[in-house]
């Protein structure tokens, strides 16, 4: 075959396929639309279906749930590999790009007794974050990567800030309306002159159920350097002195449980919700439908007084006048308690 029957053959096909697409390209094309319903989407339905997708990405395919062991390993695999500072060998610094916006609601506040101008906040999955020119700008506790699931603050009279990890009011598996969250690992000591974090008293490596009392520090709260926990059903309200060098139990059995419920004489072991201590050393603790109150927060010296339809209580006492206590609650419906 010459060249010039190529270039005809070839001429003849690009022709027909042409003109076949000339006539298709007259028919009539028939579509349809259909369009999504966003609003009654399974997975956007309420904050019940969307934490039930996330529970479905988040747990362990044997079990179908989140395990708190699961967070646990994880969290020690995490540490394991940042004490190895494999990026010092190869000589690699990593400077962060961003995005900086953090992760979490703000849990706790906290201003400096010595220096109006230095504030110290709480996030339930963003760590701790202090600001030393009265919020205008804020910075991240680098080194609380142990646990940044913060709860509560509080500083002693000698000047020493400490916080509580885990709250009740968050949950690892986040289902129904529960808000999901990081369980906690314990209570920790900020050192503002060095930044590093003091893990004071913790779970340690040993993997432990959300129902161990360190996992959950809901409030904090300090009279003189006399350091109180609001902690888990089981444990309920505890406070320790520091020793001579300063140091605090590191286990709670060297901690003191000073609520007695009235005629029983048993401790009070129920959920701690808040604390609040007044200028005058005075105490108030919420429980879920009872509060308590005390002179100077010292063993058998609480009173209670129930609350009516309380679920969740915080309470503060005014500072201008330690006889004005300020309640909130919410009833079972999860709004605020009118009465």
């Amino acid at each position: 075959m010459n060249i010039k029957t190529i270039i005809v053959g070839s001429l003849a096909v690009v022709g027909l396929t042409a003109g076949l697409t000339y006539i298709n390209s007259n028919k009539e094309v028939k579509s349809s639309y259909n369009p999504l319903e966003y609003g009654k989407s399974e997975t956007s339905s309420g904050p019940e279906k969307i934490n039930e997708y996330l529970n479905m990405l988040r747990a362990n395919p044997q079990t179908g749930k989140v395990e708190y062991s699961d967070y646990q390993a994880a969290r020690n695999q995490v540490m394991k590999l940042a004490a190895m500072k494999q990026n010092k060998s190869l000589g690699m610094v990593w400077e962060q790009m961003g995005p900086d916006n953090v992760g979490g609601r703000g849990r706790a506040i906290w201003v400096d007794r010595f220096n109006s101008n230095i504030i110290y906040a709480g996030s339930v999955a963003g760590g701790l974050h202090v600001s030393y020119n009265n919020g205008n700008t804020w910075t991240n506790v680098h080194p609380l990567g142990d646990n940044l699931s913060v709860s509560c603050i509080t500083q002693t009279d000698n000047g020493r800030i400490f916080f509580g990890t885990g709250s009740a009011f968050e949950s690892p598996t986040g289902t129904g309306l529960g808000s999901p969250g990081f369980p906690g690992n314990g209570l920790y000591e900020y050192v503002p002159s060095t930044g590093q974090v003091v893990p004071i008293m913790v779970n340690g490596n040993v993997p432990a159920l959300p129902s161990v009392s360190l996992s959950i520090v809901n409030a904090i709260g300090a009279r003189g350097n006399r350091l109180y926990l609001g902690m888990t059903s089981g444990t309920g309200l505890v406070y320790a002195d520091p020793d001579g060098s300063g140091n605090y139990p590191s286990t709670l059995s060297g901690w003191t449980n000073p609520v007695v419920i009235p005629g029983p004489n048993i401790p009070e072991t129920s959920l701690v919700n808040d604390i609040d201590i007044a200028s005058d050393g005075s105490m108030l603790v919420c429980y879920s439908g009872k509060i308590y109150t005390s002179p100077d927060g010292s063993p058998n010296s609480f009173s209670i007084t129930n609350v009516t339809g309380g679920s969740r209580i915080s309470g503060a006492i005014a500072p201008s006048d330690p006889n004005v206590m300020y309640i909130v609650s919410t009833n079972g419906a999860q709004v605020l308690n009118p009465s």
